[in-house]
């Protein structure tokens, strides 16, 4: 009698060619398979995945091929994409990871213009072209120094004998964008947080039509860089017809700055050496 046909093995899943079951015993491997996602990760993968397949008895594969996939060298990790800070959702930094940090900047120039104050007096003169823009009626918002801060007194002297009225920031907290209010020389002062120096609560509000502003740092695009709370950045966005004027030491300098997408470039910066004018694009 001839033998009957032995039934061939079973097996729920098609084999790609590249992917053939092994029918060898199944051994146990020192080093099991790592599972890569992103190109690395340290968690490793078990040999055999019992619940992907279901196998009957002579068809045990020896293992699973776990594929890697690596994600494109231009993609950055999560820690790069940082919350704006003015209340906006987060977005991926525009600047390349090797841009020098704005916080880590922000001290160095802080410390470097201490010590450009400490060593002597310098005196900020009005630009030419500051003073063809200066009308009678006008309103040009100043702002009072902080610490080595650069002085604009005499630009804001230079104002008031053209006829221009000027005026303050008030700042209230970190949060509330800042508002111009009108200020003269007699007019009272209070000191608000951090030392801020500002007009009373009840002096008329003003819209500016020049905005001097003070900085930590500057660069040749006329970008800027400032205290960190976002106040001017704001405040400007709400003004995009006024001429803004920054008001630094010439140290203050750098090659380049940070950009991030709230940023507005200032249209010049006048330092105790001259005027810097912004390069365009």
């Amino acid at each position: 009698m001839r033998p009957a046909p032995a039934c061939p093995p079973r097996c729920s899943i098609a084999w790609p060619n590249a992917w053939k079951p092994s029918h060898r015993p199944l051994r146990k491997s020192r080093r099991a398979p790592r599972l890569a996602i992103g190109g690395h990760c340290p968690v490793r993968a078990l040999a055999i995945i019992p619940e992907a397949i279901h196998t009957s008895k002579g068809a045990v594969p020896a293992r699973i091929l776990v594929r890697r996939k690596r994600l494109p060298p231009d993609v950055w990790a999560s820690e790069d994409i940082q919350a704006n800070g003015h209340g906006g959702p987060a977005t991926l930094n525009p600047a390349p990871p090797s841009a020098p940090d704005k916080r880590a900047l922000r001290a160095r120039l802080r410390a470097e213009r201490d010590a450009f104050v400490a060593a002597g007096p310098r005196v900020i003169a009005p630009p030419q072209l500051y003073l063809n823009r200066l009308r009678r009626g006008l309103c040009v918002a100043s702002y009072l120094p902080l610490g080595s801060e650069a002085d604009p007194a005499v630009l804001a002297n230079a104002a008031r004998a053209a006829g221009c009225v000027l005026a303050l920031p008030r700042t209230i907290d970190r949060a509330t964008p800042i508002a111009f209010h009108r200020w003269d020389a007699a007019d009272p002062i209070e000191t608000a947080a951090y030392g801020l120096r500002q007009p009373l609560a009840g002096s008329p509000r003003m819209v500016p039509d020049i905005v001097l502003v003070p900085l930590v740092g500057f660069d040749a695009r006329g970008n800027r860089l400032g205290q960190g709370a976002g106040h001017y950045d704001r405040a400007l966005a709400a003004l995009p017809h006024v001429w803004t004027l920054g008001v630094a030491w010439s140290m203050q300098r750098v090659a380049a700055l940070p950009v991030d997408p709230w940023d507005r470039p200032l249209d010049a910066v006048v330092t105790e050496t001259g005027l810097f004018e912004r390069i365009s694009e």
